[in-house]
């Protein structure tokens, strides 16, 4: 049986850690509920220019692939503060 977390974070404009890397994730589903894009990556060496973007009011949902990404994940905006709620699980 998959077990599960969920929760919401505050993403700033520093790296913040959304989720911790966690070697037997199975899948996630981020939901971005603010009004400004917050900008994903797996490190914190991560901005608005060399990241992925969650759209104001977004979500992305990450399950049962192959190849499926289980390292760290955070998030940066490019001012103020965003927040982004999330699923995960995995065994």
């Amino acid at each position: 049986m998959a077990n599960f977390s969920n929760g919401s974070v505050t993403v700033t404009t520093t790296p913040t850690m959304i989720l911790p890397g966690r070697g037997r994730r199975i899948g996630f589903i981020f939901q971005n509920r603010s009004g400004s894009e917050i900008f994903i990556g797996p490190d914190t060496s991560i901005t608005i220019t060399n990241t992925v973007s969650l759209l104001a009011g977004g979500y992305l949902n990450e399950s049962a692939k192959v190849g499926l990404f289980r390292g760290p994940i955070f998030g940066v905006v490019d001012s103020g503060t965003a927040e982004i709620r999330f699923w995960e699980w995995g065994e």
